[in-house]
């Protein structure tokens, strides 16, 4: 009898948007790259975000659960013909696939803090934060550092345009520095209450895992809510 053949090795990937969830297996393969694995994808859609730009950390995480436990039973089900596991309590793993990896991707600036129990204090920040005081927060970063005069070091950039260019981040309501000056000052107490701060994808797999060793034993330093005090560095 000829041996079974050797099983397909798999990465499976998980992209967390704003409007949905969605996770999906691709077989590796080094001639042609990443193949999909046929029927092995979940798409949930769903707003992650409401009209201030904020979410629930724990609603997607259980979004993400969700799109990851339906891709598990087509795994299960993958080459087996009509096969159905759903009722079983204990699925055997499928001899046909090996999952050798999993990815995440998730939407830009996504930050959530969290206490000391890793359960989340905050609402899920974004880049698509509309609230009037992280404005505020930007136009003040900016006048505090002297930028939109048009002057720069000689490059033909203005020194907006040269910090950019340096450090990859714009001064815009959608980055973490002026969202935290921001909560510093409307919401102190709810700050206050914040052990660490997590990505999405860092909260997910923290949650999953349970706490580990704490990496900060001191409380987090809070943002300076006068964005102006202080040397100006040099462009």
């Amino acid at each position: 009898m000829a041996d079974p053949p050797p099983p397909r090795d798999v990465v499976v990937a998980v992209d967390i948007g704003s409007s949905s969830v969605r996770a999906s297996a691709y077989e590796v393969n080094a001639e042609t790259g990443p193949v999909p694995l046929e029927g092995c994808f979940v798409q949930l859609h769903g707003r992650a975000l409401d009209g201030s730009g904020v979410g629930g950390a724990n609603d997607l995480r259980v979004r993400v659960e969700d799109a990851l436990w339906g891709l598990h039973a087509r795994l299960l089900e993958f080459g087996n013909g009509s096969d159905d596991h759903s009722a079983d309590p204990k699925p055997r793993p499928n001899p046909k696939v090996r999952v050798r990896v999993v990815g995440f991707d998730c939407f830009a600036m996504n930050l959530v803090g969290v206490d000391e129990n890793l359960n989340p204090v905050t609402p899920l920040y974004s880049y698509a934060d509309r609230h009037p005081g992280t404005f505020a927060a930007v136009a003040e970063l900016k006048a505090g550092l002297g930028l939109g005069s048009g002057s720069g070091s000689g490059s033909g950039l203005g020194l907006e345009a040269e910090y950019h260019q340096r450090t990859g981040c714009p001064f815009h309501s959608g980055y973490a520095l002026p969202q935290l000056i921001r909560i510093g000052r409307e919401e102190p107490e709810r700050l206050r209450r914040v052990r660490h701060w997590q990505s999405l994808v860092g909260f997910c797999l923290s949650q999953w895992r349970g706490p580990g060793p704490d990496p900060n034993p001191n409380p987090n330093p809070k943002p300076n809510p006068n964005p102006n005090a202080g040397d100006k560095p040099d462009p």
